[in-house]
């Protein structure tokens, strides 16, 4: 095996003057986060929480209060269990419709109070949950329904009219806010309504809708509007927050005879930049130039979506940068939320497809900025780009209890979904939902599918942390936040955190996916900590597929370690029994192979594909003592395969059925999904193509992922901070490095730099330079994200490891 050297030296030095560097104030609210979460399981909840670095608030679907709402306190900002600083629950929130003088409340209908609503987006800026056919007690019959939002530092509530026999020219929509005497008080100054907190914190009522009159009524505040005009609006923001007198325009740098609508929204408090998708589908790119300025002596805020509502290209994995006007990215980050669900012939509310994605900047005082989106479909560069991004499911399926929440969802280019996530597990009692192999099509002259550049069959899915008791009760993660430190292009990393059921344990779960051009790899990194008895008759840490939600039935299972095989064995069937426990794979990197699938939706696929999974790190200290990890295989009840399937497990011993505070589990996995049969790939890796070819659907793809994907650094400048995906932080602005094995194209990420361009990259191949080319529209190859905890920069590269990319 060739040995690969790479050597990394960046180095950062003063724009000459051509260039203007941008100002520090644009990564402001990079380190901004928001969250919208339950409280309990939902299948036994009734609660969910929206939290950001401003404000808390509790809301109750079920019986349809605002429970809470607090601004928070600066040292409370990224605290857990903020609903326990309150412990009588409130009723803060009241809707009305009046007729004729008389004042209806609004109400939910009885059948539906166990529905949590529809998450409609969620993300690191902003959050929105909404819910319909809402009623009036003891009224006449109508038709409403209600959006609640926030972004970091704006809270909303809407009430919306939607049909209804009543005398319209009569009638008055009315949202009040009755806000705790003893946490606010409440007062007019020049125009503007102030809710100010003890805390020194204020909340400005906004009065610049048109249609909406707003009012306060000693501790209540109060927003109102003709029921002909549809919407009632009741919003606050933070009254530390400057805005306004900055002017924005942008134009289409694919189509300059493409007007790029821009325009100031009162109600979503943003200004939104209309996209028009003017690119190529595969491997284009929508490039607009952004001009930002503040005519201002001070600090100018400005939230920012930019939106496309229908026909969106490349959706299913669409990749969304800001660049400088010279193209290189800057770090700030965007969340990105779409939907693409609909209903034939059927009209509601968010009706797919739509793409927004969010971002809050900061404008320095009579400052301009100029700035490019970038966005891109399938490739980033010469490789497909990856993404993780929230999609909303709202059109997909009835209201039930667990559906229309969070759903996130991955892929490599923007052909269909790679990895899917439910963190809530609502619908399939699962985190790992749909999982799809890359680059994989059927014959030219085949009648069904898949197609180049398309959707690829569903062989998910798997979960972490299963808990079950001696009832063979599973009892779930709750309390599930999301924090995205990166969504795109290069690699991705999306954390999970919540606690068991019993409060009893700490759970982090990090899932990552790479650019690359040969399959779908996930990355995943379990974090457990124990703070007090945690108690458990079965515990699957690792579950490859999932006994709830299994989409393949595979024939053969092998295991191994870097060195080989260790056994291969037919699958034996059954349902909820462990075919093999308590395995000890000693060697490094052991591996488990899921082979010899069957099509089990021959009737729309004509190919198919195998997964497995390689663990990398592993360290377990249970009660001062270390633990090895020990592997199973268990067969699942009848699922989504509609037979039984056998998984893959990793667990502690069998026999340790308790954990005391003070416990501590981290283990790093990676499940790879490869296609069944070689003529079915279309992708550029030679390397694989000639490993398909040997080894088409047997365990060795593992082994081989196992062996030579297990990559050796040798550190000459800088510090390793995370094994895999590589992370090595940098010393003054400089990292030099040499890399040993690897496949594909290795994610590296280079943190601590003190800025986001201007460095020199140096790549060496067996001592000789080669060139690092990986650009199609220039600067986009490498992936920056901010750091704002130490207000630095990372960058990440795809450094190519086969020997035929290096030598071509």
């Amino acid at each position: 095996m060739k040995r690969i050297a790479v050597l990394f030296f960046f180095c950062f030095y003063l724009i000459s003057t051509t260039y203007a560097q941008l100002p520090d104030e644009l990564w402001q609210y990079a380190g901004t986060n928001t969250y919208m979460y339950f409280e309990n399981d939902i299948y036994k909840n009734s609660r969910f929480f929206m939290q950001t670095d401003n404000h808390f608030l509790t809301f109750n679907y079920k019986n349809f209060t605002l429970e809470q709402l607090r601004l928070i306190n600066q040292d409370e900002i990224g605290k857990n269990y903020l609903d326990k600083e309150q412990k009588e629950p409130l009723d803060l929130l009241s809707m009305f419709v009046e007729i004729k003088g008389t004042k209806y409340k609004i109400v939910r209908l009885e059948d539906e109070q166990n529905y949590a609503g529809e998450l409609i987006e969620s993300g690191k800026f902003y959050q929105r949950r909404y819910y319909t056919d809402l009623k009036l007690e003891n009224g006449p019959e109508v038709k409403l329904s209600f959006e609640i939002y926030t972004w970091n530092d704006v809270l909303g509530f809407k009430l919306i009219f939607d049909e209804g026999k009543i005398p319209m020219d009569n009638s008055k929509l009315i949202i009040e806010l009755k806000l705790p005497e003893d946490q606010y008080s409440i007062k007019s100054k020049k125009g503007q309504i102030i809710a100010k907190a003890k805390n020194g914190k204020s909340w400005l009522l906004e009065n610049q809708i048109n249609t909406n009159k707003v009012s306060k009524d000693k501790g209540v505040l109060i927003a109102e509007t003709a029921v002909t005009n549809k919407v009632a609006n009741l919003i606050l923001h933070s009254a530390t927050s400057n805005e306004g007198k900055v002017n924005i325009t942008a134009s289409d740098l694919n189509n300059t005879h493409k007007e790029v609508v821009v325009k100031k929204d009162v109600e979503q408090q943003a200004t939104v930049i209309s996209l028009n998708d003017t690119f190529k589908p595969v491997d284009g790119m929508e490039r607009v130039a952004l001009t930002l300025e503040n005519t201002s002596d001070k600090p100018q805020l400005q939230r920012l979506i930019f939106q496309r509502l229908k026909s969106v290209r490349a959706i299913t994995g669409v990749s969304i940068i800001l660049r400088d006007k010279e193209g290189h990215p800057t770090g700030i980050p965007i969340q990105i939320s779409k939907n693409w669900h609909g209903q034939k012939n059927t009209w509601f509310k968010f009706r797919g497809p739509w793409l927004r994605a969010y971002t809050m900047v900061s404008l320095p005082p009579n400052s301009t900025v100029e700035l490019e989106l970038s966005k891109v479909s399938g490739f980033w560069g010469t490789l497909p780009a990856v993404s993780h991004n929230q999609l909303s499911l709202t059109g997909w399926g009835k209201k039930r209890i667990g559906n229309h929440q969070l759903w996130d969802q991955t892929a490599m280019g923007a052909f269909g979904e790679s990895i899917c996530y439910e963190p809530d597990g609502g619908q399939a009692n699962t985190l790992i939902t749909d999982v799809r192999p890359f680059l994989i099509k059927s014959d030219d002259d085949s009648k069904i599918g898949p197609r180049k550049w398309s959707w690829t069959p569903n062989v998910g899915g798997g979960d972490f942390m299963r808990v079950y008791d001696e009832k063979g009760t599973k009892h779930k993660i709750k309390r599930i936040k999301s924090h995205i430190k990166r969504n795109c292009p290069n690699l991705t990393e999306v954390t999970y955190t919540g606690v068991t059921s019993d409060d009893a344990a700490n759970y982090s779960l990090t899932a990552s996916i790479m650019r690359n051009d040969d399959y779908v790899r996930g990355v995943y990194t379990l974090e457990v900590e124990v703070n007090d008895t945690f108690n458990f008759d079965r515990l699957a840490l690792a579950q490859f597929g999932s006994e709830t939600y299994s989409y393949s039935v595979e024939n053969k299972i092998a295991w191994g370690n870097a060195e080989g095989l260790i056994k291969e064995m037919n699958n034996i069937h059954k349902e909820k029994q462990y075919t093999n426990k308590d395995l000890i794979i000693e060697g490094k990197n052991p591996w488990f192979s899921m082979h010899e699938a069957k099509n089990m939706e021959s009737n729309n696929y004509a190919v198919w594909g195998n997964k497995g999974v390689v663990l990398k790190e592993w360290s377990a200290k249970i009660g001062g003592q270390k633990i090895a990890p020990r592997f199973s295989t268990y067969s699942s009840s009848k699922t989504r395969a509609k037979e039984p399937v056998t998984l893959v497990e990793v667990n502690l011993p069998s026999d340790i059925k308790q954990l005391h505070k003070g416990d501590k589990i981290r283990m790093v996995m990676e499940l790879c999904v490869f296609p069944q049969e070689a003529k079915s790939y279309y992708g550029t890796n030679e390397e694989f193509r000639k490993a398909l070819v040997k080894d088409e659907n047997t365990w060795r793809l593992m082994w081989r992922e196992s062996l030579q994907n297990d990559v050796k650094v040798k550190v000459k400048k800088g510090k390793v901070v995370r094994n895999y995906p590589l992370k090595i932080q940098a010393k003054n602005n400089e990292v030099s490095v040499d890399l040993a094995n690897g496949l594909g194209y290795v994610p590296v990420t280079v943190s601590n730099l003190s800025d986001y361009k201007d460095f020199n990259f140096t790549f060496k191949y067996e001592g000789k330079e080669i060139v690092f080319d990986q650009e199609r529209f220039g600067n986009d190859y490498y992936q920056v994200d901010y750091d704002p905890t130490n207000k630095t920069w990372e960058v990440t590269f795809s450094v190519p490891t086969d020997n035929h990319s290096l030598e071509n």
